[in-house]
């Protein structure tokens, strides 16, 4: 379990903010919380690793540059504040492309967003599947490709109903290998314990908040570096009393309780993740690297308001 989090205490209300003043406050400006999302024994909220629930095999996500069956890293139970997208979508189910060392194959991205198969495509039995796979796509898939690594790596994020969520066990689709994939990891092979998981009330200043990158001033005096160059300077945070605080400048107390990687709302992870986009909404998903996710460079972020996705840098 990360650091951060063994660190909590074990009821949110023992939490003291001692010392907090200025542009921190403490409450939820939403009505929202911040939640962890906790490894705990027969948790009721989701699962990190496993398989996931509800859907059909052939309407498992399936990489964009190869066609592969991705590996379920999670599902989660989304709290009522967090479902966005509807009251009826209650949990989201993640995937990971694992291809960092995998060949492409030509036309599985363009067979994947349903281009019909050309004559010869019909006589291979492998992109045969890919275009089942695209004719029964779940209707709530979205599909990220990271913008700097490209091709090589992607996650799907599909959003379910309780129907969905209470379901059996899913299996991947039936085994169809494209010669050059017979050793490439997928859900055919790789594959977590299930670890269930619960949601863990956690006091966070900055839940309800829109995410702030953290100022060039605000990164320096987080890593100790020397005083700004004169052609740096910049006024001092000029940030909005009541607004996001960004994790570099809380103090290092907050910083114990907010800490933990995997959770809904609340704090992001800064200073590494300097890169994400400015219009995040309040309610973001950050994940670590739980289950079977391989996430070398920072954590994968999605915004439940607008899907929008991001990988930290």
């Amino acid at each position: 379990m990360n650091d951060a989090h063994s660190r909590l205490p074990e009821s949110p209300e023992d939490v003291l903010f001692a010392g907090l003043t200025g542009s921190l406050v403490i409450g939820e400006p939403l009505g929202m919380r911040r939640y962890d999302l906790v490894p705990k024994a027969r948790g009721k909220d989701g699962w990190f690793g496993g398989r996931p629930p509800g859907i059909s095999s052939d309407s498992w996500p399936r990489s964009r540059n190869n066609g592969l069956p991705m590996v379920h890293v999670a599902t989660i139970r989304l709290p009522d504040e967090y479902r966005r997208q509807g009251a009826h979508l209650v949990a989201i189910s993640i995937f990971e492309a694992l291809d960092f060392e995998t060949s492409d194959i030509d036309g599985a991205s363009d067979i994947l967003e349903g281009r019909p198969l050309t004559d010869e495509e019909k006589e291979d039995p492998y992109l045969r599947s890919l275009a089942l796979a695209a004719r029964s796509k779940h209707p709530e898939e979205r599909f990220y490709v990271d913008d700097v690594v490209g091709d090589l790596t992607g996650f799907a994020v599909l959003w379910l109903t309780l129907a969905e969520f209470e379901g059996k066990p899913a299996s991947p689709p039936k085994k169809v290998i494209h010669e050059a994939l017979e050793d490439a990891p997928c859900a055919w092979d790789t594959r977590a314990p299930k670890q269930t998981i619960a949601h863990v009330p956690v006091e966070d200043p900055n839940a309800g908040k829109s995410y702030r990158r953290p100022s060039r001033r605000e990164l320096e005096r987080a890593l100790g570096s020397e005083e700004l160059p004169s052609d740096e300077a910049e006024p001092e945070e000029g940030r909005e009393p009541g607004g996001y605080v960004p994790f570099c400048s809380l103090p290092g107390e907050v910083q114990a309780v907010v800490g933990y990687a995997t959770h809904l709302g609340g704090t992001l992870s800064d200073p590494v993740n300097v890169d994400l986009p400015e219009d995040l909404s309040p309610y973001v998903l950050e994940l670590g690297e739980v289950g079977p996710a391989n996430m070398p460079r920072g954590n994968f972020y999605i915004d439940l308001e607008t899907r929008a996705m991001a990988l930290g840098r």
